[in-house]
């Protein structure tokens, strides 16, 4: 049995962020994450572009009420679901 060694690389790697609505993890929710949105729902893809950032509902699918959940956002400064209901209290109407 040999024994080999291990070389540690210090590698800069971007770490996706789970911020509802920052559909292309900048940090921040902003006209350009709508735009990533529509770009995805358009089939043009970006490196950058988080699916579950964009899934504003979690049905797994990105659609015109991950967009209005998003612009919500950008207006109010607040996250609804799609429906008007508070993302931190579903069911509830805001």
């Amino acid at each position: 049995m040999s024994v080999g060694s291990l070389d540690a690389y210090a590698d800069t790697a971007q770490v996706e962020s789970t911020k509802k609505g920052d559909a292309n993890n900048d940090g921040v929710v902003n006209v350009s994450d709508v735009v990533a949105a529509v770009n995805y729902i358009l089939g043009i893809n970006s490196a950058d572009f988080v699916l579950t950032n964009a899934d504003m509902d979690g049905d797994n699918t990105i659609s015109v009420s991950d967009l209005v959940a998003m612009v919500n956002i950008i207006l109010n400064g607040e996250e609804t679901e799609p429906g008007g209901g508070d993302i931190q209290n579903p069911g509830t109407k805001s």
